[in-house]
C-alpha cells in the first residue's frame, strides 16, 4: 500500500475546525453541499468507465462523503457544547438538576445493566460533578471521558486493548486535536473495571 502524505487535506481540516464567525457557516454549508452531490457527480463523469472502476470509485467517494458529514455534524455538536460549557447559568443549571438525579437508583440499574460496582459509579457521579463544577473546555471534558472510558471499560472477551495511536497520520487529522485519525478499536464490552 502506498503511504500518501495527504499534508494539504490535514491543513484543511485543521483549519476548518479552528474557524468561527460567518466564514464557518459558509464552509460548513459548502462542504455539506459537496459531499450530498459527490456521488451524483461521480456518477455521471464515469458514465463510459468500466463497471469495476465505477464500483471501486463510487465506493471510495461514498466514504469520502460520509466522512464529510460526520466531521461537519460533529463540529456542529462540538460548538452547541461548547456554547453551553462556556454559559455559566447552564453549568449552573445542570449542576442543581444533576443534583436531584436518584443514584442509587443509577447505581442499582448500572449493576444490573453492566456488573458495575456501586463504587464505580459513585466515582464517576463525583468526578463528574466535579468536573461540570469546575466549568472545564470541551477539550478538557473530552480528555475526561477518554479518561473515565479507559479506566472503566474492560475490552470484550478475546480482544486485548488497542495499541496507542501512532503519533502522526498519512491520510486524515483528527476532528479535535488535529494529532491524527482516530484510532481503530475493537468492540469492546459493557463490564466495568473494578
Amino acid at each position: 500500500m502506498i503511504n500518501l502524505q495527504f499534508s494539504l487535506v490535514e491543513t484543511l481540516w485543521k483549519s476548518f475546525w479552528r474557524c468561527s464567525g460567518d466564514s464557518e457557516a459558509a464552509l460548513t454549508q459548502a462542504i455539506r453541499n459537496f459531499a450530498k452531490s459527490l456521488e451524483s457527480w461521480l456518477g455521471n463523469a464515469m458514465v463510459s468507465m468500466p463497471e469495476e472502476m465505477v464500483r471501486v470509485k463510487a465506493a471510495a467517494a461514498g466514504a469520502f462523503a460520509q466522512t464529510l458529514r460526520r466531521y461537519t455534524s460533529l463540529k456542529h455538536l462540538a460548538q452547541a457544547a461548547r456554547a453551553v460549557l462556556q454559559n455559566t447559568a447552564q453549568i449552573s443549571q445542570m449542576l442543581s438538576d444533576l443534583n436531584r438525579v436518584d443514584f442509587a437508583n443509577v447505581q442499582e440499574q448500572a449493576a444490573w445493566v453492566c456488573r458495575c460496582e456501586a463504587r464505580v459509579v459513585q466515582r464517576l457521579e463525583q468526578d463528574f460533578k466535579a468536573t461540570l463544577g469546575q466549568q472545564h473546555s470541551l477539550e478538557q471534558w473530552a480528555a475526561w471521558l477518554d479518561a473515565v472510558v479507559g479506566r472503566v471499560l474492560r475490552p470484550a472477551p478475546g480482544h486485548a486493548r488497542p495499541a496507542p495511536a501512532p503519533p502522526s497520520s498519512s491520510c486524515s487529522s483528527g476532528p479535535s486535536t488535529g494529532e491524527g485519525p482516530l484510532p481503530k478499536k475493537p468492540p469492546r464490552g459493557l463490564l466495568c473495571d473494578p
